[in-house]
Order: C-alpha cells, then sequence, then structure tokens
C-alpha cells in the first residue's frame, strides 16, 4: 500500500499538509503504472487525518482490507515538501534525544539543518525501514534519508503515531511514515502559509 491523506485543516490552503503527500503517491502511481508486478499495489487517499486518522481506521477495522489480504508493507507519505539548508531550522519532539540519540546526532551534526526526508517506522517495521533505505542510497543518492525505529506500536512516541501509517503498526503491519518533520521543521505547518511556492520541489522529487 502506498498512501497519502487528502484532507487539510480549515485555516490553511494544505501544500505541504499533505498536498505535497498526495502528489508523491500520485506520481508513484504514474510511474510504477508502466511495469508489472508480483503483488498488488493499492494507492489509497485517506480522508480525516486530520480528525484522528479516521479513513485509514475504517480501512484497517472495518472492512477496508479483506481477511484474505496479506499486506506486506505500507507507505505512508506525510508532507514530503518542506526543506531547509539553514542551520537550526531542524527540532524534535521532547524526549527525542533519549530514545534516538544517533539520529539527533547526525542532524546536530550537520548544525540542525531541515535538510533530510525522516523514515518512520517502528521495531515491526525494520526490514521495510531497511529496504527503504537501501534503495534511496542505491537509486537516490542525493537524498538524505534519516530512519527512526518507534518501540512498540509507538505509544511512548505519540508524535511518532500521528498519522494514517499507526493504524498498521496496531495490527501489526510493516508501515513506515515518510515526512519532512511536520511542525519541527515547517514553521507553516497548519498556517495559512502552507503554500506552494515555500515547498522545494527537487526535494519533493527525490523522495
Amino acid at each position: 500500500i502506498l498512501d497519502a491523506h487528502y484532507d487539510g485543516v480549515s485555516n490553511a490552503p494544505g501544500a505541504d499538509d499533505n498536498g505535497a503527500g498526495v502528489a508523491g503517491v500520485l506520481e508513484a502511481a504514474r510511474i510504477l503504472s508502466q511495469y508489472n508486478f508480483e503483488r498488488s499495489i493499492n494507492f489509497i487517499g485517506f480522508d480525516l487525518e486530520e480528525q484522528g486518522t479516521v479513513g485509514s481506521a475504517r480501512y484497517v477495522n472495518d472492512g477496508g482490507m479483506e481477511d484474505w489480504e496479506d499486506v506486506r508493507a505500507v507507505v505512508n507519505y506525510e508532507m514530503i515538501g518542506y526543506y531547509s539548508d539553514l542551520d537550526s531550522t531542524q527540532e524534535f519532539p521532547n524526549g527525542f534525544i533519549n530514545l534516538f540519540p544517533d539520529a539527533y546526532d547526525s542532524v546536530a551534526a550537520q548544525n540542525f539543518k531541515g535538510n533530510f526526508l525522516t523514515n518512520v517506522g517502528n521495531q515491526n517495521s525494520q526490514p521495510l525501514i531497511n529496504t527503504f533505505d537501501s534503495c534511496a542510497a542505491a537509486y537516490v543518492p542525493a537524498l538524505r534519508v534519516i530512519s527512526i525505529a518507534a518501540p512498540g506500536t509507538g505509544f511512548l512516541t505519540p508524535d511518532l503515531r500521528r498519522s494514517d501509517h499507526s493504524r498498521f503498526w496496531d495490527k501489526g503491519i510493516q508501515a513506515l511514515m515518510l515526512s519532512d518533520g511536520a511542525e519541527f521543521r515547517n514553521q507553516n505547518y497548519h498556517t495559512p502559509a502552507d503554500s506552494l511556492e515555500l515547498l522545494d520541489l527537487n526535494f519533493m522529487t527525490n523522495n
């Protein structure tokens, strides 16, 4: 499954949150439509993510996934358009340094620039995290990726559950959230300033 939520908040144009993610899924669909695959790929737009991941909850728990389906992987595109090469433009949630010291140190070594994609999985999703990282390194070496694995299903790290991937974690399905960090980088998050001209289209293309 490749997914993104297509709803936004009422006071924002929603270019990064989550027009960027929707564009990523559509571009992946355009490219992958040219090939044949052994397994099915579902491209899904979820509604009501901003209301508590209602759409993905309905999909996962109320018949969107059939009992016979064997879902191997989910990639959730959640805000993939905001990039900054300026110092001190990347922040972190409280406690991040304690849980993910290597990721924190990697960002600190570059003076907290917001110049990377965050690949967020949970411990169960470690094989998928590794696969994504190896593919990114092989095919898009210009894209800096920092990966983290939330413990369990992420309840100790609520900021890492704030999108549709978390509903799949709860079902034991490997899932990633690809993100530019939301308000921890993009200060226009959920404001009228979340507009297209502030996004980095080269960063989006690499993602």
